[in-house]
């Protein structure tokens, strides 16, 4: 997943910005590659639903940079990816995995962080999933509310936290606008 973010992302983004078509074009190609040579059950192998929870921020963030680019057998694959890996997050979650958990160590953990922004990601860029949205925003508000104690000491270590705040400021981002 963080690969996939690395590749796909700083293509369309950089494309985005210079208005370079061949980059944003290899960026796609990045995003629908690994979706059609990837599934959910792969990314959770890599690193359970961490790698599950970065996958679905490439896709989220990748889509809605490309969205004015895909085809629409492009669009459908990268909708049809966001649905099977933010459904698995929300199901897991409904399940109190220990990510979703809201005692005061899981609420500073960098797992519910990446689950949870990227589960909110994909809820804004599907739309309609009122659901994950409002258990992303409950679970990142006690990410941002629990990571760092009153001194400004990060809980789970600067790294981990850093990490953490990659997801949560993005999806926080996204739901303002």
């Amino acid at each position: 997943g963080r690969r996939l973010q690395i590749q796909a992302l700083f293509l369309l983004m950089n494309g985005y910005l210079t208005q370079n078509e061949a980059q944003i074009n290899k960026g796609i190609w990045f995003l629908t590659e690994t979706a059609n040579n990837t599934d959910r059950s792969w990314a959770y192998q890599q690193n359970q639903a961490l790698a599950v929870g970065d996958m679905l921020m490439a896709y989220a963030v990748g889509y809605e940079w490309a969205k004015p680019f895909l085809t629409a057998d492009e669009d459908q694959l990268l909708r049809a990816e966001m649905e099977e890996y933010g459904a698995w997050l929300y199901t897991q979650a409904l399940n109190n995995v220990s990510w979703a958990r809201t005692t005061a160590a899981r609420n500073s953990w960098n797992w519910k962080a990446v689950c949870f922004g990227a589960l909110g990601l994909a809820a804004l860029a599907l739309g309609g999933h009122t659901d994950w949205l409002s258990m992303a925003e409950t679970h990142c508000t006690n990410y941002l509310t629990n990571a760092v104690d009153a001194t400004g000491y990060a809980r789970e270590g600067a790294s981990y936290v850093s990490h953490g705040l990659h997801f949560v400021l993005a999806f926080a981002q996204a739901y303002q606008t």
